[in-house]
């Protein structure tokens, strides 16, 4: 069975652009990564398999909630009753700036000591404010190349090769599933 889009009716995340000194990150797997992973050997491919690739991960990325690469991520989210948010993107790296949209829809930045904490190990990672509202979280997030686990990158290699080979859908998506799945954020 196939995970839904994570969040699809109570928040949004929007992966903010990068400054005009920040380089992009490298994406998470190299053409030769997925040519080992998928075996091929033509070396025609290789234009169509980095293409992909970045598709690939940008696929995962909307589908399971995941930030495959480093980046910052403004994410709108309303708090339950207790006060609490759950952030819709894994991994988070750390919580920058918490906001909340007044009645006329401005924002109305929070003081971090006395407003709001942030629990980053729990999955969702949480953060805790003192009153009900819709909230504007900037967070960095992210894995790095050497950093996100080999079942991600696996998985971005199948996407790739369903794209590739023209592939029956149930057949790559199984494959990406069940590799993302344990990294997906849960409980929502």
């Amino acid at each position: 069975m196939l995970l839904p889009p994570l969040f699809a009716d109570r928040s949004t995340t929007l992966r903010l652009p990068l400054g005009e000194s920040e380089s992009a990150p490298p994406e998470p797997t190299t053409e030769a990564e997925i040519r080992e992973e998928l075996r091929i050997k033509l070396d025609d491919e290789a234009h169509r398999i980095e293409t992909n690739a970045i598709a690939a991960r940008e696929w995962i990325e909307h589908q399971y909630g995941l930030a495959l690469i480093p980046g910052q991520h403004r994410c709108t989210v309303t708090a339950s009753r207790d006060g609490r948010l759950d952030l819709p993107i894994h991994p988070v790296i750390s919580v920058t700036d918490v906001s909340r949209r007044s009645s006329a829809g401005e924002l109305e930045a929070l003081d971090d000591e006395d407003d709001w904490w942030a629990d980053l190990d729990y999955r969702p990672a949480r953060v805790w404010v003192k009153s009900c509202g819709v909230y504007v979280v900037t967070c960095a997030t992210g894995w790095t190349r050497t950093t996100i686990p080999q079942a991600l990158k696996e998985a971005i290699a199948y996407r790739v090769w369903g794209n590739l080979d023209g592939i029956a859908v149930a057949d790559w998506k199984r494959a990406v599933d069940v590799r993302v799945r344990p990294f997906a954020v849960r409980g929502l």
